[in-house]
């Protein structure tokens, strides 16, 4: 059976750059991260993850607790996705935020992220933004 999140091949998937703290959001509240960004645009997405991104996750993965956990089964989601819903994008230049705007802008992308000064900050830049309200466990566009 095909895979509900799989963007249909026919028409252009969205790009969406993704953040960590919407990876874990989506997962701490147990919704799927493509299927809660494709209900957010209604058009199926492509993540783009910067290689930072995956850094970060790495990092917390090595933690005990919840953060943890969550960081862990986000790279293994992360690795089943990668070349079918997922890019990785490596970049080596500023801080992982600044890093989100570059290849954000670079790829005319939506940002997703749940951090609120991230998303002033692509809200400053004109980019589409996805903020993730945890109280309503979405994305919505802002």
């Amino acid at each position: 059976m095909a895979s509900a999140s799989a963007p249909d091949r026919d028409r252009r998937a969205i790009a969406v750059v993704v953040d960590t703290s919407a990876i874990l959001c989506s997962l701490a509240d147990g919704r799927g991260l493509v299927e809660a960004l494709e209900e957010a645009v209604r058009e199926g997405v492509e993540l783009v993850i910067p290689g930072a991104v995956v850094k970060e996750l790495e990092k917390l993965a090595r933690g005990r607790g919840r953060r943890g956990a969550l960081a862990r089964i986000a790279l293994e989601l992360l690795r089943q996705a990668e070349g079918k819903t997922l890019r990785i994008v490596h970049r080596a230049e500023g801080d992982t935020d600044s890093t989100i705007l570059k290849v954000a802008l670079e790829g005319k992308a939506y940002v997703a992220t749940a951090d609120t000064r991230l998303a002033a900050k692509a809200r400053a830049l004109g980019l589409p933004l996805l903020l993730y309200r945890s109280a309503k466990r979405r994305f919505e566009p802002s």
